[in-house]
């Protein structure tokens, strides 16, 4: 009997300890997210190559990945691939839109992606939405509104077009990922690096020395840069997704959350991105009722398999 206690214990404390690692983990990454966002941000006012930078960063990052233990062979391609291809798209959308409006705004991604995030949890997974949690989503969509609405600089069309993509892919993305087992996730990570390298240099070769593509000229830096900031968000995706098996996708997009006043605080450092008092207020108000909006929601990551 005391061995059967004993036995429990230790395995709420391991719960515990599990569940600690997987916050620290995706502070880490909404860290690491945040200084990607300012990087990228400061080499498209460069006019660096965007293409040349995904490139060289989702290498850098692939190749991180062969570090903690991703191999080709365990790419499960079948189950995996709506993960995979949407994880590339919403990569592939924050390129191109941090080129076309400050990066506060971009940053607005992260938390709108709760609405196809809830979406699919609701439709494809069977999951009940409460009117909270729905009237939190509704505000929340209200004020990211007026924060675009009232920012100084005016956000041009094709950046609201490419961000929907962004948002929708992102959500998305972080549901279809749940099915991932804990042990699969460097290949999955792999693969999703992989897709988007393939995407970025289509990129590259499309869109050329144009305003969504960049100089194409200072191939040097625009490799360094990328190959530099796919170091550190080789790691970030690895813990992201490791905090999405112990966490849940909800919870983690609590978290995730931190992110949006990280980055327009940088923005405002590094970038001299100023916002007015109304888009100041109303970014508070999107943090706060993104929290609200997840705290009200289930919060169980599926099985895994």
């Amino acid at each position: 009997m005391s061995n059967n206690l004993i036995l429990e214990s230790n395995t709420e404390a391991n719960k515990s300890y599990a569940y600690l690692f997987a916050y620290l983990a995706v502070i880490f990454a909404t860290l690491a997210f945040a200084g990607e966002s300012i990087s990228l941000r400061l080499s498209a006012k460069a006019n660096l190559s965007t293409g040349l930078i995904a490139f060289a960063q989702c290498t850098m990052a692939a190749i991180v990945q062969v570090f903690f233990g991703a191999r080709f062979s365990l790419i499960n391609w079948g189950k995996w691939w709506p993960a995979i291809l949407l994880s590339g798209l919403s990569g592939l959308s924050l390129y191109l839109t941090i080129r076309l409006a400050p990066v506060a705004l971009v940053g607005l991604i992260e938390p709108l992606s709760l609405l196809p995030l809830m979406l699919a949890h609701r439709f494809i997974q069977g999951r009940s939405l409460s009117p909270k949690s729905a009237l939190s989503l509704l505000i929340l969509i209200i004020a990211s509104c007026a924060t675009v609405g009232q920012w100084p600089e005016k956000v041009s069309l094709l950046a609201i077009l490419i961000s929907c993509v962004g948002i929708a892919c992102t959500g998305l993305a972080l549901v279809a990922g749940e099915v991932v087992p804990k042990e699969g996730i460097p290949s999955f990570v792999l693969a999703m690096q992989l897709v988007l390298t393939i995407l970025s240099l289509i990129m590259f070769l499309v869109l050329g020395n144009s305003n969504l593509g960049g100089a194409s000229t200072n191939w040097g830096a625009s490799l360094a840069i990328g190959a530099t900031i796919g170091l550190f968000v080789g790691l970030a995706v690895s813990a992201l997704y490791y905090g999405i098996q112990h966490m849940g996708a909800f919870r983690a997009g609590i978290v995730k959350m931190v992110r949006l006043p990280i980055v327009a605080l940088l923005g405002y450092v590094f970038i001299n991105e100023k916002i007015s008092l109304t888009s100041g207020i109303t970014l508070v108000i999107v943090v706060i009722f993104a929290i609200l909006t997840v705290s009200f929601s289930s919060n169980k990551p599926i099985a895994m398999d």
